[in-house]
C-alpha cells in the first residue's frame, strides 16, 4: 500500500460526491430500522428476547453473506446498476416492515435487509474510493458521517410518527419518499461507470488475481475495531448501570455521549485527513481508543465515564473508515472485493462480538466482559504494524 502524499490535488466535493453522501443517509437509515421497530414488533407479535436477538443475528448474517454476492455481480454488472438497484431495494425492504408480518416473515426480512443494505454500503464505499483515489480517506469518512445522520434520523422519525399518532409504520416509508427526488438527480458521472472486470477480462486473467495479504490484515483490523465499537454500542448502557451503580435511564443517557463522540470524531478526522497522513491518524486513534477503554473500565466516576465514552466514541467510530481507506490503496480491479470484504468483516463482528460478550458476561459479570475489550486496540496495533512492515 502506498503512503498518502501530502503534496496532492485538493479534495473536491463535486455533485457526484454529494449524491453519494445523500445515498449514505438512506443507507444509514436502514441500519437503525431493527433497533427502532423491534420494541413494537415485540409487543404486537409477543416475541421473546431470543426471537428479538435472532433478528439482529440474521441481519448481521446478511451483511456477511452479501460480500460474496456483490463480488460475483461486480464482474458482470456495472457499479451504477449495483448502486441504484440496491438503493431501491433497501427503501423497498424498509417499507415492507410496515406490513402486518408474522414472526417468521420479520426474521426473513431482517436477513434480506442485511443482504441489500450491505450491498448498498459496499457500492457506496467502492464508488467513493474509486472516484477520489488518494483522497478516499476523506470521502469515506465524510460518507460515514452522513450515514451516522441516517442512523440518528431512524429512531427520530419513528418517535415523531408515534407521538403524532400516525404509528411507527409511517416512518418506514421515509426512504422511499427520499428516493423520489434522488431518482431524478442521478449524476452523469454515475452513468459512465463501467463494469469493473471489463478491462480485466480483456487482459485474460487480471480479474483472477488474489487479494494481497495486506488487504486481509485490514479485514482483520476491521473485525477487531467493529467488535470493540459495537461491543460498547450493544452492552454499554448495561455496563454503565453496573459499573457506576446508576439507574438504567442514566446509563442509556450516557450512551448518547458515546454516539455523539462518534459523529464529532468523524467530522474532526475528515478535516485532519486534509493535512495529516492517514496512517498517523489511525495510529493515534488506536492508542487513544485503548486508553479510553481502560479508563472506562477502571474509573468508577460518572464524569470520568462521560469523558472516556466521548473519547472512545471518537476513536472507535473512526476505525472502520480509516482502515477501509488504507485498504482501498490497491489497484482498481481490487476495489469491489476490498469493499465487500470490509463489509463482511463488519457483519461477522456484529454477529459474534455481542453474543460472545453476553456469554462471558453471564459467567464472569458484564463489567469484566466489557473490560476484555481493552485488549482489542493492542491487537489492532500489532496487526497494523505488521502490515506496515510488509510494505
Amino acid at each position: 500500500m502506498v503512503e498518502q502524499s501530502l503534496d496532492k490535488p485538493r479534495f473536491r466535493r463535486d455533485y457526484y460526491t454529494l449524491y453519494l453522501y445523500l445515498l449514505s443517509v438512506v443507507c444509514g437509515f436502514h441500519q437503525a430500522v431493527l433497533g427502532s421497530v423491534t420494541p413494537f414488533l415485540r409487543d404486537e407479535l409477543h416475541l421473546t428476547r431470543t426471537a428479538i436477538g435472532w433478528h439482529f443475528s440474521l441481519y448481521a448474517l446478511g451483511l456477511f453473506t452479501t460480500g460474496f454476492i456483490v463480488t460475483w455481480c461486480a464482474r458482470r454488472v456495472a457499479p451504477r446498476t449495483i448502486l441504484l438497484t440496491t438503493t431501491g431495494l433497501v427503501a423497498l425492504v424498509v417499507a415492507l416492515f410496515a406490513l402486518p408480518l408474522t414472526p417468521a416473515l420479520t426474521l426473513a426480512m431482517s436477513l434480506v435487509l442485511g443482504l441489500v443494505g450491505g450491498a448498498m454500503q459496499i457500492a457506496i464505499q467502492e464508488s467513493l474510493a474509486r472516484h477520489h483515489g488518494e483522497h478516499s480517506g476523506v470521502a469515506i469518512t465524510e460518507g460515514c458521517v452522513f450515514a451516522a445522520v441516517g442512523v440518528f434520523a431512524g429512531p427520530l422519525f419513528v418517535s415523531m410518527a408515534v407521538e403524532a399518532g400516525l404509528g411507527w409504520r409511517m416512518a418506514m416509508v421515509v426512504p422511499l419518499i427520499a428516493l423520489l427526488p434522488l431518482s431524478l438527480m442521478v449524476p452523469k458521472t454515475l452513468a459512465r461507470t463501467p463494469v469493473v472486470a471489463s478491462a480485466a477480462d480483456s487482459a485474460g486473467s487480471t480479474c483472477e488475481r488474489r487479494l494481497p495479504l495486506a488487504a486481509f490484515l485490514m479485514f482483520g483490523m476491521i473485525f477487531l475495531g467493529i467488535s470493540a465499537e459495537w461491543g460498547i454500542g450493544f452492552w454499554g448502557a448495561q455496563f454503565l448501570e453496573e459499573r457506576l451503580t446508576v439507574p438504567a435511564a442514566t446509563g442509556v443517557a450516557l450512551m448518547s455521549v458515546y454516539f455523539g463522540g462518534t459523529i464529532a470524531g468523524r467530522i474532526a478526522v475528515s478535516r485532519l485527513l486534509l493535512h495529516v497522513e492517514i496512517s498517523t491518524i489511525l495510529l493515534w486513534a488506536i492508542v487513544l481508543g485503548g486508553v479510553a477503554l481502560v479508563a472506562l473500565w477502571l474509573l468508577p466516576w460518572l464524569a470520568a465515564a462521560a469523558v472516556a465514552l466521548a473519547i472512545a466514541g471518537a476513536c472507535l467510530g473512526n476505525f472502520f473508515p480509516l482502515i477501509l481507506s488504507i485498504a482501498t490503496r490497491q489497484p482498481p480491479e481490487f476495489l469491489s472485493r476490498i469493499s465487500a470484504g470490509a463489509t463482511q468483516a463488519v457483519g461477522l463482528a456484529l454477529l459474534l462480538a455481542p453474543l460472545l460478550l453476553g456469554s462471558i458476561g453471564d459467567k464472569t459479570g458484564l463489567v469484566n466482559a466489557v473490560g476484555l475489550l481493552a485488549i482489542v486496540p493492542p491487537m489492532m496495533l500489532a496487526v497494523f504494524l505488521l502490515s506496515k512492515r510488509m510494505h
